[in-house]
């Protein structure tokens, strides 16, 4: 009888998980977010990394000591350059122009509907910036176009 109860409260257990999982994974495309929430929830981390042996045998226990006896048992891995060998870049003009390009107002518009700006955008947001901006600035186009004055 405990096998019966087990194996029909294991049944409904996954019945339950995959009914909460499929709309998560059939909406992952539009809501990017909910779905690495969810993974997120389900994965398990261990954080912090156990007292380390310095050289003189003590036991470095705070971040910054391990960070300093990780940085020296690794620093042997590091070539040091020598900086006189360095060759040394020249200005240098070019001679073929950047051929002009026909970027109209609907390239742009097109582009920036694309974009994903739930994608790693950095701290400064500029996916976002620009998706929410296009619509008011109308010469963005004129910025491929313009060369760097030499």
């Amino acid at each position: 009888m405990k096998d019966i109860v087990e194996n029909l409260a294991q049944h409904l257990n996954n019945k339950l998980r995959r009914d909460f999982e499929k709309p998560i994974a059939r909406e992952a495309k539009t809501k990017p977010k909910a779905f690495w929430k969810y993974v997120k929830s389900q994965t398990t981390t261990r954080e912090g990394l156990r007292p380390l042996e310095k050289p003189n045998g003590e036991l470095a226990k705070n971040d910054t000591d391990k960070a300093q006896v990780l940085n020296t048992f690794f620093a042997s891995v590091f070539t040091r350059e020598n900086k006189e060998s360095i060759p040394k870049l020249t200005d240098r003009k070019y001679n073929q122009p950047i051929e002009d390009r026909n970027i109209t107002y609907r390239d742009v518009e097109k582009a920036l509907t694309k974009l994903k700006t739930e994608k790693s955008p950095g701290t400064v947001q500029i996916p976002r910036v620009l998706k929410e901006c296009y619509p008011t600035h109308t010469d963005i186009q004129e910025i491929p176009r313009r060369r760097p004055s030499t």
